[in-house]
């Protein structure tokens, strides 16, 4: 079954893939809006008890939500708080919107870590 969709966005902890996953929607009609080069000063950490959370600043959420391409795919996304997933979904009513969580243990991001080229020359 081919999903069909508009917006497609990637959400997952650090080395979880999620660059590497997008680059394979980078096409003529899909375009990359790489969150993590972009928008890395616009992050905002939240303490939530004794958690802390990364969120979307607004105008990263504005972009969003005012981009007309035929598919973007937005990469990078460390954690989306519930409360932006809805302001999401919200405004884009009329459109297909698919998350791709990347759910990985601490552990096995650990062993991809230490797989990656750049890891390996920092021993």
């Amino acid at each position: 079954m081919k999903l069909k969709y508009s917006k497609l966005i990637m959400v997952g902890p650090t080395n979880s893939g999620k660059t590497t996953t997008s680059y394979k929607y980078n096409s003529k009609k899909s375009r990359i809006f790489n969150f993590d080069q972009e928008y890395k000063n616009k992050l905002n950490i939240k303490l939530i008890g004794k958690k802390k959370f990364r969120t979307i600043h607004q105008s990263v959420l504005d972009k969003i939500i005012k981009n007309e391409n035929n598919l973007c795919v937005y990469e990078g996304s460390h954690l989306i708080l519930p409360y932006l997933f809805n302001t999401i979904i919200e405004t884009i009513k009329s459109e297909s919107l698919v998350f791709i969580l990347f759910d990985f243990s601490f552990f096995d991001l650990w062993i991809r870590m230490k797989n990656r080229p750049s890891y390996r020359k920092t021993r």
